[in-house]
C-alpha cells in the first residue's frame, strides 16, 4: 500500500493516515479502532519488518527518519492489554554494532550471542 504524506507530518499523523486509507479501501483484516494501538517500524523494500530497530517515535516528524518503506505494527498482543515493551541489547564490534531484540530480562548472554551469530550468518549469504 502506498501512502503519501507531507514531510512535516509527525509519525502519529502518518499512522492515522495509514489506518484511514487502509479502512477506506476496505482492506482485511480489520484494524483496531484505536490508532494509538499501532506504531511504525522500519521495513525492507519487500515489506519485512526490520527488528534491529525499535519503532519510530510517534512524536517525531516523519522527515527525520528518511525511510521509504515502513511497516504498521500493532503494539498490543490483544485488546485490553498494555503495550508490550521492546527490549534491545546492543552488541558493539569492530565493524559496527547489532541490536538484538529480546523478550525479557531473563534471557542469557548465550541466547543473545546465538541470535547475533544467526543474524550475522544470514546477512552474509552469497548472491
Amino acid at each position: 500500500m502506498t501512502v503519501v504524506t507531507m514531510a512535516s507530518a509527525r509519525v502519529q499523523d502518518l499512522i492515522g493516515l495509514i489506518c484511514w486509507q487502509y479502512t477506506s479501501e476496505g482492506r482485511e483484516p480489520k484494524l483496531n479502532d484505536n490508532v494509538s494501538a499501532y506504531c511504525l517500524h522500519i521495513a525492507e523494500d519487500d515489506g519485512e519488518v526490520d527488528t534491529d530497530f525499535p519503532p519510530l517515535d510517534s512524536n517525531e516528524p516523519i522527515h527525520k527518519f528518511g525511510f521509504s518503506t515502513l511497516a504498521l505494527v500493532e503494539k498490543y498482543s490483544s485488546p485490553g492489554l498494555t503495550s508490550k515493551e521492546s527490549l534491545f541489547v546492543r552488541i558493539n564490534a569492530a565493524h559496527g554494532f547489532s541490536l538484538i531484540q529480546v523478550d525479557n530480562t531473563k534471557v542469557t548472554m548465550k541466547e543473545i550471542l546465538l541470535k547475533a551469530v544467526k543474524r550475522r550468518k544470514g546477512s552474509q549469504k552469497v548472491s
